[in-house]
């Protein structure tokens, strides 16, 4: 494949206005439907998937399903960089962040979604889509959201629990070098 520098401008204009009818089909498609990424699933479905989710260190969790237009949409118009890509993230009821899109990379069988949430300090949100799974986390100031998939077209949200650390999360305690010939402590 060729450098970007060296694909000539007329066919770069091509690709970009074919990416860019791609987000606005995409996005026609999507009119009248609700614009929420992740959506309820069916009660019966969340008592069948919950029985086999692990015990995990959380404060809440959901069970969604993730609307792939939505996803593809807003990769599109990333790739395009004209205006500022948000993505809506309805995380749970009560939780509801809008992510700036950064940047999107492609993966190896996929593409990846990062940026940071819109009005808040050090928040970042990572998605990675390949093929038919998304996982992905979101951290802002007071918590921290997993997205993981626990069946095929079923995904969990999942606040986690920041009282219960992680094994290997206490801090690191860093001593200045030692000058040579300095006795080891005991």
């Amino acid at each position: 494949m060729a450098a970007p520098d060296s694909v000539p401008q007329p066919r770069r204009q091509a690709v970009a206005t074919m990416v860019a009818l791609l987000a606005l089909i995409l996005h026609a498609s999507t009119m009248g439907q609700s614009n929420q990424l992740f959506s309820p699933i069916e009660p019966r479905l969340v008592r069948a998937v919950s029985a086999t989710l692990p015990n995990q260190p959380t404060v809440r969790q959901r069970l969604v399903s993730i609307d792939f237009n939505i996803l593809t949409a807003t990769r599109a118009a990333a790739v395009l960089q004209t205006v500022p890509t948000t993505l809506t993230l309805n995380l749970f009821d009560d939780v509801e962040l809008t992510a700036i899109v950064d940047s999107t990379h492609p993966t190896s069988s996929g593409y990846s979604l990062l940026g940071r949430i819109h009005q808040m300090d050090l928040a970042t949100m990572a998605l990675v889509v390949n093929g038919d799974v998304v996982a992905g986390t979101v951290r802002i100031a007071e918590a921290t959201y997993r997205i993981r998939t626990v069946g095929k077209g079923v995904y969990s949200i999942t606040q986690l629990d920041p009282a219960k650390e992680r094994k290997g999360s206490e801090p690191v305690i860093v001593s200045p070098p030692l000058r040579e010939g300095t006795p080891l402590p005991r």
